[in-house]
């Protein structure tokens, strides 16, 4: 085919992707390893491993309002997040939107699953705890946070945004869930407790 690179030119962007990341474990590797770094495309394998919790990942832009539930744009923030926070961690996140309320379609944004994911990563009792979690994150509403986060403006800074989101979402699990924070005792708050 004209003007498509060879599969040994493909393999090689690859490889060099890989070698970039720098992504050891398998799950990683099957997410970022195999992506062609110079398309938003994601093999087959890799989509199977996402479909199989509810994400897949579409190619051409559409408009929020034609998405479907699990539908994203955001290979990038998928791989950072994998990098950043691992793959459980990544999984619960997107499984709180994909699964909770309608499937919140159209949310699967680069800034949502990022503040989703820290999070869960810094409160990691919340993620332990998935049942209460994800009866939780039914009662947020992602449509009302994002209207909360971007203030009607056309335009967000995705890093501001995912900062917003981490907050909101923070403020609602501990209201619902508690904190995750344990109360440590020194000594003489020992004593005085017996």
């Amino acid at each position: 085919m004209p003007g498509s690179p060879s599969r040994s030119h493909t393999a090689g962007r690859r490889i060099r992707c890989r070698q970039r990341l720098g992504y050891e474990d398998k799950v990683t590797t099957a997410l970022s390893c195999k992506i062609d770094c110079r398309s938003s495309g994601m093999p087959s394998s890799s989509r199977s491993f996402l479909a199989a919790f509810g994400v897949e990942i579409v190619k051409t832009n559409l408009v929020v309002s034609k998405m479907k539930v699990g539908q994203t744009l955001s290979v990038g923030a998928l791989l950072q997040c994998l990098r950043e926070y691992g793959s459980a961690t990544q999984i619960t996140s997107l499984q709180c939107v994909t699964q909770t309320a309608d499937g919140n379609a159209g949310f699967l944004r680069v800034s949502i699953i990022e503040g989703i994911c820290a999070v869960l990563h810094e409160n990691r009792r919340w993620c332990e705890a998935r049942d209460a979690l994800m009866r939780a994150m039914d009662k947020l509403s992602f449509p009302d946070m994002w209207d909360e986060v971007t203030g009607g403006r056309e335009q967000t800074f995705p890093g501001t945004a995912a900062r917003l989101i981490a907050e909101l979402a923070t403020a609602h699990l501990t209201k619902t869930l508690g904190s995750t924070s344990r109360q440590v005792l020194t000594a003489g708050q020992h004593a005085v407790a017996a």
